[in-house]
This record gives structure tokens, sequence and C-alpha cells, in this order.
């Protein structure tokens, strides 16, 4: 099966936008989060080259099961900026992370790992442990730094992006600012399938907020 993506955390916000962007271009999607199938009801959703598979990777591995051999990349989305007693940074990024990339390494499909320039302390330090053994890897792996991901339909997010774009130009807060610099949600799905369409045999950043 030509061009499979695998997406793990696709029912999320930057997920469904990726996977959405991948139907349109005509890849066969397999998602897996512990959500399974969004409850949003759009065309692309329902579309026979999507597959929605609910799993929690930490827990078990039967989500091997659910997919092709023939998997083409894979995608890891899993994360969360603020961390509660029942979903912390170890078991929400490090863990899946671990998991993911050791699996992608073993099968030698290529591999890429959304992660941050900037955030709470111990969310940065779990992508860095991500980082690291990501790298360490003898696989095409990605990293992909983006800063906050924004969109036209929800406000909040729009007009926290203006206001770091009018700090990326104010000398006081213009570093800390150009770390998490805004992209909007489909530019970032668009510019991860690019990342997609032409892997590095070794490992490599893209930084989207430069």
């Amino acid at each position: 099966m030509p061009n499979t993506l695998l997406i793990f955390g696709g029912s999320g916000f930057i997920g469904q936008k990726i996977c959405q962007k991948a139907i349109e271009q005509g890849y066969h999607v397999y998602s897996i989060s512990t959500h399974g199938k969004p409850s949003i009801n759009e065309k692309w959703v329902h579309h026979a080259n999507m597959t929605w598979i609910a799993s929690d990777v930490v827990k078990h591995d039967t989500w091997q099961n659910d997919i092709p051999n023939s998997i083409h990349y894979c995608i890891n989305l899993i994360g969360i900026l603020k961390q509660t007693t029942k979903q912390t940074y170890v078991n929400s990024i490090i863990k899946p992370n671990d998991i993911i990339s050791n699996w992608a390494t073993t099968k030698q499909i290529p591999y890429l790992f959304l992660s941050a320039k900037f955030g709470p302390l111990g969310y940065i330090k779990a992508k860095k442990e991500a980082e690291s053994l990501i790298i360490s890897q003898d696989n095409q792996n990605t990293i992909v730094y983006s800063g906050l991901v924004t969109d036209k339909n929800h406000l909040l997010k729009q007009t926290q992006g203006v206001l770091l774009k009018l700090g990326a130009k104010t000398p006081v807060l213009s570093h800390w600012c150009k770390q998490v610099y805004p992209i909007d949600v489909n530019h970032l799905a668009c510019a991860i399938l690019n990342v997609v369409k032409s892997p590095s045999k070794t490992s490599k950043y893209v930084d989207l907020t430069q």
C-alpha cells in the first residue's frame, strides 16, 4: 500500500489537520490515539482511506496488529503542554516517543517528532529527552519545531498569535517571542507533509519558527 501514513495523535487539533491534508493529497492514513475517531462530522473523517484506531500506546501494543506492514512514514504528535497527576510528561511525551521511535527504527520507517523550543520547564525537558533518543537512532528521523499553532476559526489562538508577532518586533520580548512564533495549523500541516515527501537519510531538524 503506497504512501501510507501512520499518525500518532491524529485525532487532536494538529493531527486532524494533517490527516485531512494527507487524505486530500491521496495518502492512506492510519491514526492512533486514545480517543480514536474525533467527534467532528466532516466528509474527510469518513473517507475510505482514513482509518481511526483507539489505542493507548503506553499501556499496550495491540495497535501493531491493526496497521499494514507497508507504512510509508510515521508521525508522532502525542504530547501535552501542562501535566496533571494522570497525564504526566513522562507518560505523555517520553514513553510514547520511546515506544514509537524504537518501533519505527526496528521497521526502518522514517519518523517525525513534533517538538518545541519554548514552554514549561518540565515540558521542554521531556521534549529534549525524546530528541536525544531520536538523534541516537539509526533511522531517517526528523525533529520539527513549531511555535504557537493558530487557527483562524479560534479567536483566542489568533489573538495570541497577533500578540506574539508584535512581541517579536519588540527588542525586550523579541528573543522569547521568536521561539514560539505563531504558525497557522494549515501551514504546519503542509510543512510536515512536505517533510514526509522527502525524508532525510540522517536525523535532521526543521525549524518552522524561523
